[in-house]
């Protein structure tokens, strides 16, 4: 569960915005879902992040692991420090490319769907990772990018298996699942 949410709120921040000197403004969310038991599906967030999106495309989103929200406050005690290892790896970082023909169309003032390929780093592991996201400018000079499906995250891909059998024992769980859909509403303001 808690590996799930660390890596879709990972793959969530990376959604890129076309233009330069945009940055994530308030109104944004990282949100994965965790699935414990087979069938218990729990919606998770974090709270503290950050990022922009340069010129040429590059989008960088830095989530604080310390930030993680699941509700309840002993579990998301037990994802910082037994999943996350939060005193190593305080922060996963989503690095991106936002495509030409995208900006393009962003700068043009109109809506733009599209594929991004890019980086999660988390756990001290530097993964590939795709996302299909949706862009739209608003009225009042932002853009708003959302994923158009939930960034799936392999949690071996990061070597947080160990972690996630060790919250399943303290939990007293059956299972958690190792993959984590995570899903972005990202906001961009022009600097």
């Amino acid at each position: 569960m808690i590996t799930r949410t660390l890596m879709l709120a990972a793959s969530l921040a990376v959604t890129p915005i076309a233009m330069a000197g945009w940055t994530i403004d308030d109104g944004s969310s990282i949100a994965f879902s965790s699935t414990k038991n087979t069938d218990i599906t729990e919606e998770h967030h974090f709270r503290d992040f950050d990022g922009f999106v340069t010129d040429g495309g590059s989008a960088t989103v830095n989530v604080r692991l310390t930030s993680v929200d699941t509700g309840v406050e002993v579990r998301d005690q037990r994802l910082r420090n037994t999943l996350f290892d939060i005193a190593h790896f305080p922060t996963a970082v989503l690095q991106m490319s936002v495509p030409k023909a995208a900006m393009a169309d962003l700068k043009a003032g109109k809506s733009a769907t599209f594929q991004a390929s890019g980086a999660l780093a988390l756990h001290g592991k530097r993964v590939p990772v795709k996302a299909s996201l949706q862009a739209e400018p608003s009225s009042d000079n932002r853009i708003v990018v959302t994923t158009a499906a939930p960034l799936m995250l392999d949690a071996t891909a990061f070597s947080l298996t160990d972690g996630i059998n060790q919250l399943r024992e303290m939990a007293g769980l059956q299972s958690i699942a190792s993959t984590i859909p995570v899903s972005l509403n990202l906001v961009f303001k022009p600097e």
